[in-house]
């Protein structure tokens, strides 16, 4: 049976109400947070892009568990940069270097340097673009001087792509995008295999051909010990997506 684009929206966004409020009532831990970003995108050939990306996590609300303070500050910034190579309009490659510092100025800060690749393959079912990426990490972390073992994660990410207008978005118009991204722990030290999951509802609005924003609540599980003790946090997110192309187009003669 076909579900119409404008009933599979609400029943879509209900279910994430439903899920995050089952999940807030079964955990001690839930933090609320903004989390601005940007990312550019500058083409390089018909096939390879440079990309860049920051972003920062603010704590909007100072919490308290367990005696431990979690004040209303930065919990952490971060920045990257990579490549993207385009072998078809389906599927891409990437890899890049991350960097993160984790509450900066406070006791526990901690900074990571992290390398990771991916692969993405995207493509259109009827007037939704699905996507869906498969990225290994290679993590770095130091605190106190010390830096610990190496890290490795598998990330998997699969996504959707709603236009609010016609069949496909537009310059100056709306869509909705939609994610459920799950982490796993590849070796030990690790509080468990499956250690964290992101799932996102966006909206977003096409400024021009090439560049975006977007903004909406993710909600983040974390498995932060061998207990099985969970964190949740509901972020707000905006982001603006750029795509910095100086290639000027020749005429046609």
């Amino acid at each position: 049976m076909n579900i119409s684009k404008t009933a599979a929206v609400p029943l879509f966004i209900l279910a994430i109400l439903a899920l995050l409020t089952g999940t807030i009532r079964a955990q001690n831990r839930v933090f609320f947070t903004t989390f601005p970003g940007i990312s550019l995108t500058m083409p390089v050939s018909t096939s390879f892009d440079l990309m860049a990306a920051s972003s920062l996590q603010y704590n909007t609300a100072e919490k308290e568990y367990s005696d431990n303070d979690f004040p209303a500050a930065v919990n952490y910034y971060d920045l990257q940069a990579g490549a993207v190579y385009r072998h078809t309009q389906i599927l891409q490659f990437a890899a890049a270097w991350y960097y993160r510092h984790t509450d900066p100025g406070r006791n526990g800060s901690a900074v990571e340097n992290r390398f990771w690749q991916q692969v993405s393959a995207s493509g259109m079912v009827s007037n939704l673009r699905i996507r869906n990426r498969f990225r290994l990490e290679q993590r770095l972390i130091s605190r106190n001087g010390e830096t610990d073992p190496l890290r490795w994660r598998f990330r998997y990410l699969t996504g959707i792509e709603i236009p609010l207008q016609g069949e496909k978005t537009d310059i100056g118009e709306f869509y909705l995008t939609a994610s459920n991204e799950l982490y796993l722990s590849l070796n030990t030290p690790r509080p468990a295999i499956y250690s964290e999951n992101w799932v996102t509802a966006f909206a977003g609005y096409r400024i021009s051909q090439k560049n975006r924003i977007e903004a909406g609540p993710a909600w983040q599980l974390q498995v932060r010990n061998q207990k099985k003790e969970l964190n949740h946090s509901i972020h707000f997110q905006i982001s603006l997506l750029l795509n910095l192309n100086f290639v000027k187009t020749k005429p046609n003669e």
